[in-house]
């Protein structure tokens, strides 16, 4: 284990993430520990304390680990966390531009309500580049 993932704290159920290399392992250590497919007992506990991490979480490796091999895929134990953190996006359809009267796309303001989303969503999709900006053509002639 490296020093920035180690357990320190004496208490095993402290917060610990673990890398696919971990992760791996302790498929592994489970692997050899069963027979015919079955855990042997007390040997999720065993492993536990090895890797100081919760019963439930080696749990979950080996769930994961079995229902790969059942499925006849290669063994994949990686975590789901990079996935399933974070704020979920709000989607705009850019079809939807079309229907909307031009009067109506003039600013963030018009376009979020036309398009039903908040401000912030409209404003942060035209920085990602996915809504292009543009302004009337007769106002640089006024100007």
């Amino acid at each position: 284990m490296d020093s920035s993932n180690q357990n320190t704290s004496s208490n095993p159920r402290s917060k610990l993430n673990l890398t696919e290399d971990q992760r791996q392992a302790i498929f592994a250590v489970l692997l050899m520990k069963s027979e015919g497919g079955k855990l042997k007992r007390g040997c999720i506990k065993y492993t536990a304390a090895m890797f100081s991490v919760d019963r439930q979480t080696i749990r979950r490796i080996w769930q994961r680990g079995n229902a790969s091999m059942a499925n006849g895929l290669p063994i994949n134990v990686c975590s789901k966390k990079p996935k399933a953190v974070g704020r979920k996006r709000v989607e705009i359809d850019v079809n939807e531009f079309v229907k909307i009267d031009r009067s109506r796309r003039t600013n963030i303001r018009s376009l979020s309500s036309a398009l039903s989303v908040p401000r912030s969503v409209v404003h942060r999709r035209i920085k990602e580049g996915v809504i292009k900006p543009h302004t009337n053509a007769v106002k640089p002639y006024l100007n």
